[in-house]
């Protein structure tokens, strides 16, 4: 049993070193009685988070950059802030952030969950780079660079970037030139 943020990070490490090294973990925090890992969507007839979405698609038109009609997964996304149930689980890269959320409504059986997404992204066959963030970052050099989802060409953005990255430099020190 863990007691202590002490013991909850133990534990972290701990299953952490049964993992391939330079795992970068999502996890995520529940607490109660509900049937782990399921979304709230669960609990309604299958046709409604389709009706429930397109009536949050209609009604969007007040919001400021609302996503393109054929990204779907764009809307969840968008519907899952605002409070609509969705078939979507939210997942956070913070484990003090997940354990606020397993134990902040004080009921029975908190518990947070690890995930590797890039093991989740190669059993769902779905193909990950050497990024440590297969769907949200970008590494230029040593640094990784966080991306919004909707910016879908990560190579033309790595490009875009690394051009940005010389013409500083290159501004910075005019007697260098590269």
């Amino acid at each position: 049993m863990i007691n202590s943020i002490i013991d909850f990070i133990k534990s972290i490490e701990n299953d952490l070193a049964l993992w391939d090294a330079g795992v970068k973990l999502w996890f995520r925090g529940e607490s109660g009685d509900a049937p782990p890992l399921c979304p709230k969507i669960a609990s309604f007839d299958h046709n409604e988070e389709n009706y429930l979405l397109q009536s949050f698609r209609r009604k969007a038109g007040v919001l400021s950059n609302v996503p393109q009609r054929e990204h779907t997964d764009m809307w969840l996304f968008l519907a899952q802030h605002y409070g609509l149930p969705t078939c979507l689980l939210d997942w956070t890269e913070g484990a003090l952030m997940a354990l606020y959320f397993a134990i902040n409504q004080g009921k029975a059986n908190p518990r947070v969950y690890m995930l590797n997404p890039r093991s989740l992204n190669n059993n769902a066959g779905v193909k990950t780079y050497d990024l440590n963030y297969p769907l949200s970052w970008v590494k230029i050099g040593a640094l990784y660079i966080a991306l919004a989802w909707q910016n879908r060409d990560l190579d033309q953005i790595k490009r875009n970037l690394e051009e940005q990255l010389k013409q500083s430099q290159h501004n910075q020190d005019p007697d260098q030139i590269k």
